[in-house]
């Protein structure tokens, strides 16, 4: 449900429709870069499709970013929605870790689109092509909150 009461604008409860939707899209993506990301190992030609899902699955992890910050939390078995507790709780769980993942797509982008036929920057992309794995790591996150 979203949640609408004084000062809980736009807050998600974690077992609400919208959440649950939202990761099951998160499944999805995910589960798209499980059979995808080996594949970049092997030079795959480029193709618009690649690219589109590429771009549409980096944008899906950069909003969940902003859904966790708007996402409550059980703590000691109560619902937290409390805005400043969601950041906090959420700063201190995963939010290290989903920047890092997003920032190995910006790099792999600035280092697609600077200087492409280099060896350095060929050796530098595969090393962060191993990097993008971690993005896998969200399923045990899945499913951890699927438990709650």
């Amino acid at each position: 449900h979203l949640i609408t009461t004084r000062g809980r604008c736009c807050l998600f409860h974690p077992g609400g429709r919208r959440r649950k939707a939202w990761d099951i899209m998160g499944m999805c993506f995910l589960l798209y870069d499980i059979f995808v990301i080996p594949l970049r190992f092997f030079d795959v030609p480029p193709s618009m499709l690649l690219d589109a899902m590429g771009w549409a699955t980096m944008l899906f992890w950069h909003a969940d970013i902003f859904m966790s910050f708007s996402t409550g939390f059980f703590h000691q078995g109560l619902l937290e929605m409390s805005r400043c507790q969601i950041a906090k709780h959420y700063a201190q769980t995963w939010l290290i870790f989903d920047l890092i993942v997003v920032s190995v797509d910006w790099v792999m982008i600035w280092t697609d689109a600077s200087v492409q036929n280099t060896a350095r920057v060929v050796r530098l992309s595969k090393n962060i092509r191993l990097i993008r794995f971690l993005r896998l790591v969200r399923m045990i996150r899945l499913a951890k909150m699927s438990r709650m």
